[in-house]
């Protein structure tokens, strides 16, 4: 897409070139050196200035309207060497802005209705933005992205994977490496050593209320991007929501035996451990006013207003004591 938008624009500056050329033409065979350059002068400017509405400014899912906006920034951006306009949309920043070693100096920021950004300058102060036209100030750099939609993984065995087995023929190493890993990333020991591989569905949505979005957005900003980081909210939130889950989860098993969990002796079972992930992870916000001390803590200080897991399967290591538990008795 950028490509082709790219292209188009070097056609328009080509035909403009060659009209150029011919208004030259025109004017010299006329004999007026004076009139030559005035006019030549004047289409500079008009022709800058249209190039910055046109191909700089105005995008396909922007109505022209928006576009004053950034025609009121055009005699800055012109002395500062600036006109990058910024688009952030389902929490992606565009133009690949978290890769570049140089970031923009100054640029117009929009931000779609189902996302929000956090700015940062270099005195180290925040800004939260949500959806709109925004003027990025000097020296401030976009440090977080957020897409604010609903959001759903899996953390544990894909459908259909079984961590248990050994590479199939046909299979790749990348994806039998990619298959052990997800397995590894939840693997856990019940009281008898034997293994247990949990899959989860963990869903959630960062979109706050109104009321709250300011402070709720930087507390998330300073919790996954501590040390100068910046990036996309989502892929960073995603591997912590996995990695602390699998933690209570192993923790939480190691407490009971194999045969006692698969019977549910002493709220044991898969159904108790999952209600308990649930209610520590949304503790803060229901209102509950002591957050208990687990490897959760972290995420349910966050008071993220949607956030639900769900236990889809469960593999261990002796199948014959039951069968495969889904997601219809754990949850």
């Amino acid at each position: 897409m950028h490509s082709t938008s790219r292209q188009t624009s070097n056609i328009y500056f080509i035909i403009t070139g060659i009209l150029i050329l011919i208004e030259i033409f025109l004017l010299a065979t006329a004999g007026s050196f004076g009139t030559l350059a005035f006019i030549l002068l004047g289409s500079a400017l008009i022709l800058l200035v249209l190039f910055h509405l046109l191909f700089f400014y105005i995008q396909a899912d922007v109505d022209f309207s928006h576009s004053s906006f950034h025609a009121r920034l055009l005699p800055g951006r012109s002395l500062t060497g600036s006109s990058a306009l910024l688009t952030i949309q389902k929490g992606e920043v565009d133009q690949e802005y978290f890769l570049l070693q140089a970031k923009p100096r100054s640029a117009s920021l929009f931000i779609h209705p189902d996302s929000a950004a956090v700015l940062v300058n270099g005195h180290g102060e925040y800004r939260a933005l949500g959806s709109g036209f925004h003027a990025l100030h000097a020296g401030e750099s976009v440090t977080a992205s957020f897409d604010l939609g609903l959001q759903s993984l899996t953390c544990g065995p894909l459908p259909g994977e079984n961590p248990f087995a050994s590479r199939r023929s046909g299979e790749n190493y990348s994806s039998f490496h990619a298959r052990q890993l997800r397995a590894q990333q939840v693997r856990s020991l019940s009281a008898d050593q034997q293994e247990l591989y949990p899959s989860f569905t963990i869903h959630y949505c960062l979109r706050p209320s109104d009321a709250a979005e300011a402070q709720y957005l930087l507390n998330l900003t300073r919790f996954l991007f501590p040390a100068e980081h910046a990036g996309e909210a989502v892929p960073v939130l995603n591997a912590i929501l996995c990695s602390q889950i699998s933690a209570y989860w192993t923790a939480r098993v190691r407490k009971a035996s194999l045969s006692a969990i698969l019977s549910d002796v002493g709220g044991n079972g898969f159904a108790g451990i999952l209600r308990e992930i649930n209610a520590q992870l949304n503790a803060a916000a229901v209102g509950t006013q002591r957050i208990p001390c687990s490897p959760l803590r972290e995420i349910a200080r966050l008071k993220i207003p949607l956030l639900r897991v769900t236990l889809d399967k469960v593999w261990y290591t002796d199948m014959t004591q039951s069968a495969q538990h889904d997601a219809g008795e754990a949850q």
